[in-house]
């Protein structure tokens, strides 16, 4: 049995922005939209899933060689819809799916070193909160981000059979196992995204049935230091059913808006084939490198389901990769992502020329490029199991050559830092308490560290101070109260923390804790008044990971949270009477931040 249980909150707002300049720029104003109904109101959605699943499965030898497997599963799917603003009833509702699956299967070994299988399997899937609140072809979405209405789509149930072989064999000192099989995938009821005529809009459907069904084959070959690898599938995904669907911008529409679709139609956004070919060597027992070559197949743009458009051309790219074990936990790591900087689009669909006429645009398709040229470093490490630990103990070979000296910890340190933080803010009135609740904010950050450890046997104590300049803030609007109405704004642009460190070194490996204080810069003022600025004083509590590269230099992965108490405004940031004092004359803002970052040091001394 199974169950999982997901509570989830949506929320989004529309700010009045203008398109300017070549490439065309946007620049907000400020105002946030705050109106009763329409695609660009405030939206909060509450969303309580609960997926429950009863099952069983049995392998059963019939001989030496066939085996047979069966199995079935009960599914039971509720997802419950509320308009928590109470701006759109048409979101709430609640929507229950339930289906069982059975499922049967056999293997036969034609030879010791070859398998023949083949499977039958139906499976469901509920529709998913976002496109049970898009699903209204008469009040569609902006774009998926405004949910406006909740009425039913039915699950979609996929019925599966597939057949194959598989085998390993011997092959110069070094083993080649491969696998060949073909697929039949029915999917009925399926789900779809739809252009709707108005401009940036879209909705979800269901566009009866589907059929994906191809081959896939994959091959490995171990041999000493080698470690070779293949696979290719190829997918032939079209519809079974005549539909009318929109698609206005599609220059291949009727004058209604609308495409036609046959059955043998292909599916849009998905590559016909995808093709992979690697290897990885092993240079000497702590460094690897390998390299691979994708290469993927062309794809119908999305809205061009009547297939009457070129399609999104194929590409390839080569990836590099390499690392490095610095003990039996810990590793650096390098990645190169398209190596050759190749130029290719991974995605397409269509828009309205029209919408920014300065530009002359007549070409109504648009691409998403692929990745540039990338390079990534970094770190990696697990922890050792205890029982490892004692069984190291246990069976202690006799080195051959001296072991370096450990690394100690002890030392003053210099380096720089820089991350991400997420977090929220929410803002309390003075005169009623009412509370805008939690909303988002989000930025990056970057500065410097100083610091210093002592290290005592394995433990390691130090202290850390730090100071960043950061990008970090959000705004919510809320309609439940007056506070906020038009948009609340809570924003940082530098912070400092002051801390002590405690941790337990694994030689070269060092895992911390760390707790302090905090020191920040608090923005905040509604979006048409000046801004109020005020420091604050908080505290901050985090944990960490440290790794010695070479020499002096060590890097390091770091999670902080960050509470910065209560700031507090007055004149700017009270809602103002016109024929009097302020309604509201002193507001509470709360900010607080969880902090992802890494970061470079450099010890003093040996």
């Amino acid at each position: 049995m199974s169950v999982d249980r997901g509570l989830v909150q949506f929320s989004t707002t529309s700010e009045l922005s203008t398109i300017t300049g070549v490439p065309p720029l946007v620049q907000g104003f400020g105002l946030f939209i705050d109106q009763p109904s329409g695609d660009v109101a405030p939206v909060g959605l509450g969303a309580t899933t609960l997926y429950t699943g009863l099952y069983a499965t049995d392998t059963f030898d019939v001989t030496p060689r066939l085996s047979v497997t069966g199995g079935g599963r009960f599914n039971f799917a509720q997802i419950t819809l509320t308009d928590e603003l109470g701006n759109d009833p048409l979101l709430n509702g609640s929507h229950d799916y339930m289906h069982f699956n059975p499922m049967i299967g056999a293997t036969y070994k034609l030879t010791p070193n070859v398998t023949v299988y083949g499977d039958f399997s139906e499976a469901n899937r509920a529709p998913t909160p976002l496109e049970l609140g898009c699903s209204n072809p008469l009040q569609p979405c902006l774009i998926d981000n405004a949910l406006v209405g909740d009425p039913n789509l039915n699950q979609v149930v996929t019925y599966t059979f597939e057949a194959g072989l598989r085998g390993h064999f011997d092959i110069a000192k070094g083993q080649l196992n491969w696998t060949v099989g073909a697929y039949h995938a029915l999917n009925t009821d399926d789900i779809i995204n739809v252009a709707s005529p108005i401009p940036g809009h879209e909705y979800f459907q269901n566009a009866g049935d589907t059929l994906r069904q191809g081959i896939e084959a994959n091959a490995t070959y171990k041999w000493d230091r080698w470690n070779l690898y293949a696979n290719y599938t190829y997918v032939d995904a079209t519809f079974r059913d005549y539909l009318t669907l929109s698609s206005p911008f599609n220059p291949y529409a009727n004058a209604a808006g609308n495409i036609f679709v046959v059955p043998g139609d292909h599916l849009t956004g998905i590559p016909d084939f995808r093709f992979k070919l690697g290897g990885e060597y092993r240079i000497t027992d702590p460094w690897k490198f390998g390299a691979d070559l994708n290469i993927i197949g062309s794809q119908y743009l999305v809205g061009d389901e009547s297939n009457q458009n070129h399609k999104v051309p194929a590409y390839w790219v080569v990836n590099l990769h390499t690392s490095y074990k610095l003990s039996e936990q810990v590793e650096v790591f390098g990645l190169v992502r398209n190596l050759f900087d190749q130029h290719y689009y991974t995605y397409g669909t269509f828009f309205d020329t029209t919408t920014t006429p300065y530009l002359n645009l007549t070409d109504p398709r648009t691409f998403l490029p692929g990745m540039p040229f990338t390079a990534y470093v970094g770190v990696r490490g697990t922890l050792a199991a205890e029982g490892q630990a004692f069984a190291a103990d246990r069976t202690q070979l006799v080195p051959t050559k001296a072991l370096p000296p450990p690394f100690n910890w002890t030392g003053l340190y210099l380096g720089v830092n820089g991350g991400y933080s997420f977090g929220g803010s929410d803002w309390t009135d003075s005169v009623t308490g009412g509370s805008t609740g939690n909303f988002g904010t989000s930025g990056f950050l970057f500065g410097g560290t100083l610091g210093a450890n002592y290290q005592i046997g394995a433990f390691v104590f130090g202290v850390e101070a730090d100071g960043d300049w950061t990008k970090t803030g959000g705004f919510g609007t809320f309609t439940a109260t007056s506070l906020c109405a038009g948009g609340c704004l809570t924003n940082s642009n530098w912070l400092a923390t002051a801390r002590g460190r405690f941790g337990y070194a694994f030689d070269r490996f060092l895992a911390y804790g760390t707790a302090g204080a905090a020191f920040g810069n608090v923005q905040a003022n509604f979006s048409n008044d000046p801004v109020s600025s005020t420091t604050e004083l908080g505290w901050t509590v985090g944990a960490g990971v440290e790794v010695a590269l070479a020499a002096n230099w060590t890097a390091k992965a770091e999670y902080l949270f960050v509470d910065l108490a209560n700031g507090s405004c007055t004149a700017d940031c009270a809602i103002q009477n016109p024929n009097g004092p302020p309604l509201i004359p002193n507001i509470a803002v709360k900010f607080n931040e969880s902090i992802v970052r890494a970061g470079v040091n450099y010890k003093f001394g040996s």
